[in-house]
């Protein structure tokens, strides 16, 4: 401890003095420990997914125009009366497009396609088609038969949307009431009475 001077005599005669300190501090700091934390936070981000209906007769060769559907989430169809997402839905007869329904980007869920009016000359739909939209992939059925890999069948990917096609059978149409067929069948059922009259008539005549 304590302090010295120490002395420098230079060649021109003049003299320089230092003073050093030897003085030594010593201590302890106390201090609370710190610590750093990084917090992350991963927040999963909905995925939509693009979906295009296509509507086709039964072998799926031929796209039918004019269906007409309904569109409901998994909420909405459990309501009484059900609240659908989108309503009216009518497949194209655009050429390029025939038989396309664009249903837009569905985010993951179920979705019900309710089939509400069918092209003509084919039978409607009795039961829903049902949509599952999953973490970018789509898959679908009816009546709880997957329709992915059956003659209906999905095309597409992620990149470019999924395809679903949703087929019909073709159907004996019932004349319209009041219509061309109505009239010409009671127009025949009105024959064969008075046919059947006059038959039993002409036996009566004839007996002795």
């Amino acid at each position: 401890a304590g302090y010295e001077i120490s002395q420098v005599l230079h060649t021109n005669g003049t003299v320089s003095q230092t003073l050093i300190a030897n003085d030594t501090v010593s201590g302890t700091i106390d201090a609370p420990n710190v610590r750093y934390y990084n917090q992350f936070t991963n927040t999963l981000k909905s995925v939509k997914v693009k979906v295009t209906i296509l509507k086709t007769n039964q072998d799926g060769a031929k796209p039918l125009p004019g269906a007409v559907f309904d569109l409901y989430d998994a909420a909405g169809y459990a309501k009484e009366p059900k609240e659908a997402l989108q309503s009216g839905l009518v497949s194209s007869s655009e050429e390029g497009k025939v038989g396309t329904i664009e249903l837009g980007a569905l985010s993951d869920g179920v979705y019900y396609l309710v089939e509400t009016h069918a092209p003509a000359g084919y039978n409607q739909l009795t039961t829903p088609v049902v949509i599952t939209v999953s973490n970018g992939d789509v898959s679908y059925s009816q009546d709880n038969t997957s329709l992915d890999d059956t003659g209906a069948g999905k095309s597409g990917d992620f990149e470019n949307g999924y395809v679903l096609k949703v087929v019909n059978d073709a159907g004996v149409e019932l004349p319209m009431t009041g219509g061309m067929g109505v009239w010409r069948l009671m127009a025949l059922g009105l024959l064969l009475t008075l046919g059947a009259g006059a038959a039993l008539m002409r036996r009566r005549d004839e007996r002795p």
